[in-house]
């Protein structure tokens, strides 16, 4: 009896301790707290796992939207941009009505943004205003669209979407920057390729030092330089298989150098334009979050996995 007894207490004991468990409501269980300390500390793989699993226990809770956006955050911060994407796009055709539907769709627009995407991120964010003329984000929407359309080298549309920002927006007070640097796009010093490709064509190597690559100028002019000389032995000793040989290793080397100089040209401008679009992005907080206004690191450790 005794042992009856024991066991019928046990087995109440259990009972209670789950029927108290179940009158904890999940929400409150610390599964957030630890996805969201996960997520601070750069352990994003971990952090998806968490909250993946919150809204596993909880898919009605308040709090699942924001566990799915933070899930395309992860994936973000991860530079994993296709798996973001995914994310973003099922949950801004998912919480249209929320706000976390709307920080999706502006997270949704950065990403194909980091995609280079442009074009689809102009118009992700001109539905968006659209559909959202009020939202308090549109401050964010306007100068990620100037930003798009600088990139297609719409520099006076670019500074139209600036100055549309509302004065009550946080990013108002970042207009000037960033009609000033879109004035640095208009000055930024620019080579030819045509007269890269001419240069080189005169002289080999030429084109190249004139679009600042002076190593592969020296190469060029080395290798040309080289190829001639063996070619003109070549015909002098009458030799001519091996001066044709030599002619037409030249011959390649020569186009090769005049193509080579002229894509030098186009490398040199992208990267001028680059580094004051790099200072644009920083600057005005392209790489912010729509959710919480945290700086993206831009330069320093990226956790990738």
């Amino acid at each position: 009896m005794t042992s009856m007894m024991k066991r019928g207490w046990l087995w109440l004991l259990m009972l209670g301790t789950g029927l108290a468990r179940a009158a904890v409501p999940l929400d409150s269980m610390p599964v957030m707290e630890f996805a969201d300390d996960l997520f601070s500390r750069g352990d994003y793989y971990r952090a998806i796992t968490e909250y993946e699993r919150f809204v596993f226990l909880t898919p009605e809770s308040p709090q699942a939207g924001r566990a799915r956006l933070q899930v395309g955050m992860c994936y973000y911060r991860g530079e994993k941009w296709e798996a973001a994407r995914d994310q973003f796009l099922k949950l801004k055709e998912q919480y249209s009505a929320n706000p976390e539907g709307r920080d999706a769709w502006l997270m949704l627009a950065k990403t194909y943004y980091r995609l280079q995407k442009y074009t689809m991120a102009e118009e992700l964010i001109e539905e968006f205003i659209r559909k959202f003329p009020n939202d308090e984000h549109v401050g964010d929407a306007l100068v990620m669209k100037g930003i798009c359309l600088a990139r297609f080298g719409n520099n006076e549309w670019a500074r139209e979407s600036f100055r549309s920002v509302p004065a009550n927006s946080i990013r108002s007070s970042d207009v000037d920057m960033l009609l000033g640097q879109v004035g640095r796009l208009d000055d930024v010093p620019q080579k030819s390729p045509g007269l890269a490709a001419g240069l080189s064509a005169v002289l080999p190597g030429a084109g190249q030092l004139y679009v600042e690559r002076p190593r592969d100028a020296g190469i060029s002019f080395l290798i040309n330089g080289v190829t001639i000389a063996g070619m003109l032995a070549a015909f002098n000793n009458h030799e001519e298989v091996v001066g044709c040989l030599f002619g037409l290793v030249e011959t390649s080397w020569y186009f090769g150098n005049i193509y080579n100089a002229s894509m030098g040209a186009h490398k040199y401008n992208s990267r001028q334009r680059n580094s004051v679009f790099d200072q644009m992005e920083v600057n005005c907080g392209l790489l912010k979050d729509a959710q919480s206004g945290d700086m993206l690191p831009s330069v320093g450790l990226k956790v990738k996995f």
